[in-house]
């Protein structure tokens, strides 16, 4: 029991160095407080702010125990139908795979197995047998086999898609101003019936 107190003490005042509640839910929870594992199983959910992080099972490992120090969480690992969002400044990811390793103290995500990135701002998609991203950097890497190779797919804009765009926009426009007159002309018979 008083490892699981240490334990969200940690998970919500350093795990991100940011003022936020972690929340987990699972099935089950272990805890072996001389490894320093906490081990939950069945449908897992976990959630800090917006982010979030979905498996079968997560397996965090913290430090060591340092006298009346606080563990501090060293790895995430997801496995079995993992999946996170995350939210950066700037940045809207979506990942999927098989196993999802998450470095806290170093802001990196590896996804193994049948893995994908999504980047929802931009619409930039990738897919790979192991994906590297780290938030901190920017720096991505991407491996693929054989059979599989690596995918990335990019939204470029042209010239074309910037006039074509302004187009759509503009149709947008008029047909939502044709809509609210017409909703105008509508209300305005009903009250002179």
């Amino acid at each position: 029991m008083r490892f699981l107190l240490i334990f969200i003490f940690v998970c919500t005042s350093t795990i991100y160095a940011q003022t936020s509640k972690l929340i987990i839910d699972a099935k089950t929870f272990e805890a072996k407080d001389k490894e320093g594992l906490s081990i939950f199983t069945g449908n897992v959910k976990l959630q800090r702010g917006k982010d979030r992080l979905f498996s079968d099972k997560l397996v965090i490992y913290m430090t060591a125990k340092d006298g009346d120090k606080a563990r501090t969480p060293l790895r995430y690992i997801a496995t079995g139908n993992a999946k996170f969002i995350i939210f950066t400044e700037d940045k809207h990811y979506i990942g999927t795979g098989k196993k999802i390793i998450y470095s806290p103290l170093k802001q990196e995500y590896r996804i193994f197995g049948n893995g994908t990135l999504d980047e929802q701002i931009e619409g930039t998609k990738l897919s790979g047998e192991e994906i590297f991203i780290n938030l901190t950097t920017g720096k991505a890497k991407i491996k693929g086999t054989n059979k599989k190779p690596v995918r990335l797919i990019i939204n470029i804009e042209t010239k074309e898609s910037t006039k074509s765009t302004k187009k759509t926009e503009k149709k947008e426009t008029i047909k939502n101003t044709e809509e609210k007159e017409t909703v105008k002309t509508i209300e305005s018979t009903k009250e002179k019936k």
